[in-house]
């Protein structure tokens, strides 16, 4: 699994369609599939399909009420077929005006490119003023929803096709690299959010350093941050 930013009692699933892509595809499935995949009278070879995956997290030693998941960070790869759709709409990570839990938070989802960068990241904060979290006692929770395009093998073949937690995916061509994140407030509910991911850091403009800048690989603004920083310097 790659580093996702939850406590250690949680662990993030994988929830799809297991006649195609939990753990791999039938031969009864591909050839029924395949049957079905003609053009008139004349089958289509290896035809495309589409299935949907979503990705879960499971929540285990804790009770109904007690703080849960405040952020989370995921890097997807997939072999034997790909991942051509990403979403964070019907989930946790949306925001609270679409029935998710993020409210004045953070969410970065892309699909990557390139050969061995195919895939998917996604980024969420739920809050950085409210000590937003997701409640155990509503586990699991689906955190990103996926479309998975893969290939039907061939006649006497099984083709596995498998989802899987991967490191250093690259979004926007940029990696999940070291981030300053720059706040006009950083409240305790943000702090013990931004902990849970080793490679960002929160500050103020009144306290982000030029070290600090430089140490860095990104420098991401908050925008009532970024306004506070520009009248400080008028």
């Amino acid at each position: 699994m790659m580093g996702a930013a939850i406590p250690s009692h949680n662990s993030v699933v994988l929830e799809n369609d297991p006649r195609v892509y939990h753990g791999g595809m039938s031969c009864a499935t591909s050839k029924r599939r395949k049957a079905r995949a003609t053009s008139g009278t004349r089958p289509i070879a290896n035809p495309l399909i589409s299935n949907q995956a979503t990705v879960k997290l499971a929540t285990r030693g804790l009770s109904a009420g007690e703080p849960g998941a405040q952020g989370w960070n995921l890097s997807l790869g997939c072999e034997g077929c790909r991942i051509v759709g990403a979403t964070t709409a019907g989930t946790a990570g949306a925001d609270v005006s679409a029935g998710g839990a993020r409210a004045n938070g953070f969410e970065h989802t892309a699909l990557t490119k390139g050969e061995g960068n195919e895939g998917v990241v996604s980024l969420i904060i739920l809050s950085f003023s409210t000590p937003a979290t997701l409640d155990p006692g509503d586990s699991p929770h689906s955190l990103l929803r996926l479309t998975l395009e893969g290939r039907i093998p061939g006649e006497d073949l099984c083709k596995l096709s498998t989802l899987q937690f991967v490191n250093g995916r690259k979004g926007l061509g940029l990696p999940v690299a070291p981030t300053l994140l720059v706040v006009s407030e950083r409240t305790d509910a943000l702090g013990r959010a931004a902990r849970n991911v080793p490679w960002l850091a929160v500050e103020t403009p009144a306290h982000a350093s030029v070290y600090q800048v430089m140490r860095h690989e990104r420098v991401v603004f908050e925008k009532a941050a970024l306004l506070s920083l520009q009248e400080a310097l008028a």
